[in-house]
């Protein structure tokens, strides 16, 4: 996995670029038929850099205008998830590379923190947010306990939120929550599974029963985890091809 540069496998940047599929292209680089800053590179599974190698498949270059690329980011808490919010000190497209340009999949309010997608892959982003796809994102979450709840009073009033409340007018889809513990006898720590995304739905949802959320991390999208990425807190890493493969393959 790549940190820091903008890599891309050599079979997918000729796909990009319309010279053929990549399972054809793997046969052109076996054969000989493509170089890399002059050199004649026949290796599968070769990586570039999509914006400063200069790639020649039978004698003639080749060029895309720019690679597809996707980030996972741990955003920290205090970091912006959109760009059109003017108030905001920083963002999250700014603790990736500038070029090529990417937008978020998704966001996370500002309070919030965990893995977060960026990508130039339009398809992707779609596939992920649509609602008719229905991939789980799961969240950590630690809220205030109210005085007078006790473990019966929790689960009781943590099934009205699984069943779904009202927000803006709107039933949410059923989501699974489970208590993870709790934490003295002031605090518990809940692992809830969403499949849509509304606006500060989990914080809000929650408030329904009197929750305060003090954390939010989000720790999966579909099948790719914060724990298997290994990624330091306000930093990113580039996605291989199979992660993203992964990703496409959610249902």
């Amino acid at each position: 996995m790549e940190k820091g540069n903008i890599q891309i496998r050599l079979n997918h940047f000729l796909a990009l670029a319309g010279v053929c599929s990549r399972r054809t292209a793997d046969d052109h680089i076996a054969a000989g038929k493509v170089t890399v800053n002059g050199k004649i590179v026949t290796k599968l599974g070769t990586k570039i850099d999509g914006i400063k190698d200069t790639v020649t498949f039978n004698n003639k270059k080749i060029t895309v205008s720019e690679p597809t690329v996707v980030y996972a980011l741990n955003k920290p808490n205090g970091v912006t998830s959109t760009s059109k919010d003017k108030n905001a000190a920083k963002t999250i497209v700014q603790l990736v590379p500038k070029s090529p340009r990417v937008f978020s999949v998704g966001r996370l309010d500002r309070e919030s923190e965990g893995l977060i997608l960026l990508t130039n892959d339009g398809e992707l982003a779609n596939k992920l947010m649509h609602p008719s796809t229905h991939v789980d994102k799961v969240y950590k979450v630690i809220c205030i306990l109210p005085r007078d709840f006790n473990r019966n009073v929790i689960e009781r009033k943590l099934n009205i939120v699984r069943k779904g409340v009202i927000i803006d007018g709107v039933k949410t889809q059923p989501c699974k929550i489970t208590v993870i513990q709790f934490i003295g006898i002031k605090m518990i720590e809940l692992e809830v599974t969403l499949n849509e995304g509304r606006k500060r739905q989990i914080r809000r949802s929650l408030g329904k029963i009197d929750l305060e959320v003090q954390v939010l991390r989000r720790i999966q999208i579909g099948g790719l985890t914060l724990g298997e990425l290994h990624i330091p807190t306000g930093k990113w890493v580039q996605l291989t091809d199979d992660q993203i493969k992964k990703l496409y393959n959610q249902q």
